[in-house]
């Protein structure tokens, strides 16, 4: 399963981030966090620390959806 949400803000408060852990701990095995106005994108994969990639042009599923890729570049656009 895959969770994707995003966050207008520059700062990722502790209930954000809290609730992609509550998504992780309920079975999610990958869940991306977008913050545009940065632009990052914070990875959660269980048993796992989230990782942050700055300005990433895309994105894929990795082992939890093969094949799946998500073009970033749209969604930077529009708040850059």
């Amino acid at each position: 399963m895959l969770v994707l949400d995003s966050h207008p803000n520059r700062h990722i408060g502790h209930a954000l981030d809290q609730k992609m852990q509550q998504y992780r701990g309920n079975g999610v095995r990958l869940g991306w966090l977008l913050i545009p106005a940065k632009p990052q994108v914070r990875v959660y994969r269980p048993n796992a620390l989230p990782i942050t990639l700055d300005g990433p042009t895309e994105i894929d599923g990795d082992d939890v959806l093969i094949g799946l890729r998500l073009d970033l570049r749209p969604i930077w656009q529009t708040v850059l």
